[in-house]
């Protein structure tokens, strides 16, 4: 650990993860801040996933084709050119934000989350430029550690600075955070070395597209971890608009607390932005007990339970509890995901993988996300957590005594 702390250039690249990880955040707060407030469509889990679905439509539309670009240029020119571009979206919606113009604010933030499906993957794809190949599960851990440890602020205090402020001045603070993050890029350097010219034509791209998509599918110890991770995601989207929407205000209620619902989110996701940070310390130690595919066959149905009490017990400070446990659960199988990707990819092929990788999780939780204000208006938001823990426990359970699979890591074996 003491050797990352050691590369300035490392340094800075994640103080820009953590300033970018500070901007998404909290736009994503000021956006729901901003559903709130709409009535025309009716319920709050109905507008949150109108909301989503133009977050997540970049993903399934331009997703694939992020990749083959990300490859023919350099990571940080890419990260340059899309913080740039998204701060131009953001300074735009705070200028009509209050004309009531929700088809053209819709508009930006689709730009701005196709903006997104470069920076992401761009960013991962970076890091192995910044250190050595044996630093990598410590940059990837600490890196994950100052994310969530802006997380947890962004998230616990945004709904006050909101509440405050009122939503259209909070785009106003994302617009200066995100000009950060273009002024700090130019001052990193990197070692990568672009094996493609710029140019590219249709058959190239989908050829190299393809190529991609293939690697992943045909590598076990990437598609072991990517499969599981789609299907945790899925659930996560059905539960966070299910709990956006009444159940949180039904929780609130029942505790007997005075709270706006925004403000019971942002502590919701800030004890979950905990877990997080307590995940990153602890995987290195639990790895020491557990291989890395035991240790996710066991979180399954671990986290199936925890989200089925969610239903049983509508307290809100067990639900901060779960909040926390759930982070935990959640970063230590995306660190082991995200390392084992970087370890089995080459440079030249980087981008792609982690381009369809990012495809996968986001379609999963645009689709759940979109399709949960259609789904509440059948069952109620109650009834979608308890299923998504219930089928997270079935497969879980399932998957854990199939003894099937190969360990990641080590030899390779059939996956399951």
């Amino acid at each position: 650990m003491k050797r990352i702390f050691k590369n300035h250039n490392f340094v800075k690249f994640f103080i820009v993860q953590g300033l970018e990880q500070l901007g998404d955040s909290f736009l994503l707060m000021t956006l729901i801040a901003w559903v709130m407030t709409m009535k025309e469509n009716g319920s709050s889990s109905a507008n949150m996933s109108i909301l989503m679905f133009w977050i997540g439509l970049p993903i399934v539309l331009f997703g694939p084709f992020a990749g083959v670009i990300i490859d023919r240029f350099k990571k940080k020119n890419v990260l340059i050119f899309s913080s740039f571009f998204i701060s131009v979206c953001i300074i735009l919606i705070y200028l009509f934000i209050e004309k009531s113009r929700a088809p053209f604010i819709y508009f930006l933030i689709f730009i701005k989350s196709l903006l997104s499906q470069l920076l992401i993957p761009s960013r991962s794809s970076l890091i192995p430029h910044l250190v050595d190949e044996q630093d990598l599960l410590d940059a990837n851990s600490f890196s994950a550690s100052f994310i969530i440890l802006i997380q947890i602020i962004t998230y616990a205090f945004a709904g006050i600075i909101i509440s405050e402020l009122g939503y259209k001045d909070s785009f106003l603070i994302n617009f200066f955070i995100y000009i950060f993050v273009f002024l700090i890029l130019f001052f990193i350097r990197e070692n990568e070395k672009v094996k493609f010219s710029g140019k590219i034509n249709f058959y190239e791209f989908k050829d190299e597209f393809l190529i991609g998509l293939k690697y992943l599918f045909s590598t076990e110890k990437i598609l072991f971890v990517v499969r599981r991770i789609f299907f945790i995601l899925v659930a996560l989207g059905f539960i966070y608009v299910s709990l956006t929407g009444n159940y949180l205000l039904i929780i609130i209620n029942e505790t007997g607390l005075k709270i706006k619902e925004i403000k019971a989110l942002g502590f919701v996701q800030g004890f979950l932005g905990v877990g997080i940070v307590l995940g990153v310390l602890l995987v290195k130690y639990i790895l020491k007990f557990f291989k890395e595919q035991e240790l996710i066959r066991l979180f399954y149905p671990v986290l199936g339970i925890l989200i089925i009490s969610i239903y049983f017990w509508r307290d809100f400070y067990y639900l901060l509890l779960i909040s926390i446990l759930g982070g935990i659960i959640g970063i230590m199988i995306l660190s082991i995901a995200e390392t084992e990707i970087q370890k089995n990819t080459d440079s030249s092929i980087r981008g792609r993988i982690f381009s369809t990788y990012y495809i996968l999780r986001g379609a999963g939780v645009a689709a759940a996300t979109s399709l949960t204000g259609v789904i509440a208006k059948i069952i109620k938001e109650e009834y979608i957590i308890l299923i998504c823990g219930v089928l997270l426990f079935i497969y879980g359970i399932i998957t854990f005594f199939m003894k099937r699979g190969y360990k990641i890591g080590r030899d390779k074996k059939t996956t399951s």
